[in-house]
């Protein structure tokens, strides 16, 4: 069973173990010597003295550069990601404002293409920059290169929607995304994945995992994701009025 790289692929190797506020030892880029911490703090701002940029080892972001994207937001065109407490409404709008162009008729359409083909048990949820607004490792605005070249994460939670895979993150528990980077990963749900991209003219990428909790801190690292269909609930009411 082939699996690929983890969870941990989209960090970014150039931000990791620089400074961050702890200096651990070595030399600046004068040549000078040090061996000792120059910072208490990791906070934005405190620069080091030695010259080192001051780049979080556990935070490898770059600042979003998407300005606001709906009334209550934050307008500070240069934070990382948008406000933690940003409820279910506010993600569609910016989903659909980003992704659909504005038309909610579309966003209804590719709502409906993916309740056709999953089944009770399942939800599904959207996460990326197509939430967020920019991309995770540059920061770059959501269609940054053009209309059309930001892709959509789409990921199938729970259910049996695993075993449609053959390319893992982690086996039998976080898939591989299909996507134009693992055209092979699940030859069953190819079909679809072309109807959406075809539906929203862009790249969509359909992924599975069994457990929400652990997808969100092995995959998306707590970023803010939008339930797109949650027909877990379907399962439970069946079992409820058989028992």
């Amino acid at each position: 069973m082939p699996v690929s790289s983890g969870p941990g692929e989209d960090e970014d190797p150039g931000l990791l173990g620089v400074c961050g506020g702890q200096c651990t030892g070595g030399r600046n880029e004068n040549g000078e010597k040090y061996e000792e911490s120059f910072h208490d703090s990791k906070d934005e701002g405190d620069d080091c003295p030695k010259g080192h940029a001051n780049l979080h080892p556990r935070t490898p972001r770059r600042q979003c550069t998407q300005p606001a994207l709906s009334a209550g937001v934050n307008a500070n065109p240069a934070r990382e990601t948008p406000d933690e407490n940003e409820d279910q409404g506010t993600l569609r709008d910016r989903v659909i404002r980003l992704a659909f162009g504005g038309d909610q008729r579309r966003y209804e359409e590719f709502l409906r293409a993916l309740d056709d083909s999953t089944p009770d048990g399942v939800q599904v949820i959207l996460r990326g920059s197509s939430v967020t607004g920019c991309k995770w490792k540059t920061g770059e605005p959501f269609d940054h290169d053009g209309p059309g070249t930001s892709d959509m994460d789409v990921t199938f939670v729970g259910g049996d929607m695993v075993s449609l895979f053959r390319d893992f993150h982690i086996p039998g528990v976080h898939s591989a995304p299909l996507s134009e980077a693992h055209p092979f990963a699940s030859t069953a749900l190819a079909p679809l994945r072309q109807r959406l991209c075809e539906m929203t003219g862009r790249p969509v990428n359909l992924q599975a995992t069994t457990s929400l909790v652990q997808f969100l801190r092995d995959v998306t690292m707590y970023q803010p994701y939008l339930v797109l269909l949650d027909k877990s609930r379907n399962e439970e009411a069946a079992d409820s009025s058989s028992a």
